[in-house]
């Protein structure tokens, strides 16, 4: 089943690293980078539930989404690994199309979240280099109009204005 689902993931276009077991997985993830992992329920070893649990408690590999593989519909399952941290859930056996649609979905997911985190640590720099100038500057300023006119700049600087006006 591994093969012929690593075959259709690599005609999809992906890049594909197969594990047999849940440890060889958290293994594999502490030594190199992943966009999205693919879970069985049922793998020996460590189980599904077993290696997601500890996925989603590594700091460093949280934030990777995954999919749950499952043979059975069952609502408690499914809540489970929702619940857990999976990212989606599909039924054994796959249907491919939905398959590539899914794994689409949270890459796509994947790569916005990354593109917010990283523009809100480009604002939360920003942010600092203006607001401690300004507050050091607000210490020591007699100026109230030059003050004012310099928080007036910093806000349109930081928010890509072409003018201001502090009330």
């Amino acid at each position: 089943n591994r093969e012929v689902l690593s075959r259709h993931l690599e005609q999809m276009g992906h890049t594909v690293t197969v594990a047999e077991d849940g440890n060889q997985v958290l293994d594999m993830l502490s030594t190199r980078q992943f966009d999205l992992v693919l879970l069985d329920i049922n793998m020996p070893g460590l189980d599904g539930y077993q290696t997601l649990e500890r996925l989603k408690a590594d700091s460093a590999a949280c934030h990777i989404p995954v999919i749950m593989l499952a043979d059975t519909e069952e609502v408690g399952d499914i809540e489970r690994c929702i619940e857990t941290g999976a990212a989606d859930y599909l039924l054994e056996p796959l249907n491919l199309a939905l398959l590539k649609l899914r794994i689409d979905t949270c890459l796509e997911k994947q790569r916005s979240h990354s593109q917010e985190q990283r523009d809100s640590e480009r604002l939360a720099g920003d942010l600092m280099s203006i607001i401690l100038p300004l507050g050091a500057a607000l210490s020591g300023e007699n100026n109230l109009d030059r003050l004012t006119e310099r928080i007036v700049e910093e806000a349109m600087s930081l928010c890509n204005a072409d003018c201001g006006v502090l009330y």
